[in-house]
């Protein structure tokens, strides 16, 4: 008979440093927070840059949705069991920091009064005021690598690129609740602000997690114009490696 130490330090290092079994970052992740049909019914083309860009990087907190088996208890004979009739979701926050502009309070509060203004007694339809969301898990150490050769051959430049392994989209999404912000005379702190979010439903899913293998060969992208060129054409995913 075999044995063996199932609390063996080596093989534990061993899994870390393997790639795949690597503890994930908490501080590596995206947000993408469309905006509902209702806006452009303003009559304004509204900016997707500044607006992809306010949400993604001043998104200073996120909380990923839970699910839960809701139950319920049956006593026939013996010991009360229980039994599975549903799901219970729960709703999701994220906290930003406020920028100069005050971009997030104006953008909420006007997707809020849109969703049902406070001077009237109507809301607005479902579809119109719902939208999707997507949290996007990055990780480091990908074998996406960046690379520039000079004419010689030698290598100027070598990255490689960070990649997504995890994806939470959630669906028929609207903001219910935004926090207070309290201002103080007291010592100069970060100004932020929280928002709760109700959405029909979520899905996970993880994404190419095979290319943080060991025996994962590196995908070499040696051509910048022509890489730039797959972009453009949508040919190729830049926000999928972090570019």
């Amino acid at each position: 008979m075999s044995f063996r130490n199932p609390n063996s330090f080596t093989r534990f290092a061993d899994l870390v440093t393997s790639g795949a079994k690597e503890p994930a970052r908490n501080n590596l992740y995206s947000v993408d927070i469309s905006m509902p049909a209702m806006l452009f019914a303003t009559g304004k083309n509204p900016d997707y840059k500044e607006h992809f860009e306010s949400i993604n990087y001043f998104a200073d907190n996120v909380t990923l949705p839970a699910r839960r088996i809701k139950t319920e208890s049956v006593k026939d004979i013996g010991m009360p069991r229980d039994f599975a009739y549903g799901q219970q979701k729960q709703e999701v926050r994220f906290s930003f920091i406020m920028t100069k502009d005050m971009y997030h309070r104006a953008f909420f509060e006007t997707w809020m009064n849109m969703t049902t203004n406070d001077a009237e007694n109507r809301v607005t339809f479902y579809d119109e005021y719902t939208a999707n969301i997507q949290i996007l898990k990055w990780e480091l150490g990908s074998n996406v690598v960046l690379q520039k050769e000079g004419k010689k051959g030698n290598v100027k430049y070598r990255a490689r690129l960070n990649q997504s392994t995890a994806v939470w989209q959630m669906y028929g999404a609207y903001p219910f609740d935004i926090s207070a912000m309290t201002l103080n005379n007291g010592p100069a702190d970060l100004l932020k602000i929280d928002v709760d979010f109700k959405y029909e439903r979520f899905r996970f899913d993880t994404v190419s997690v095979g290319s943080f293998k060991k025996n994962a060969k590196d995908k070499i992208i040696g051509n910048l114009n022509k890489f730039d060129q797959l972009i453009k054409k949508s040919q190729v995913d830049a926000q999928f490696y972090g570019i």
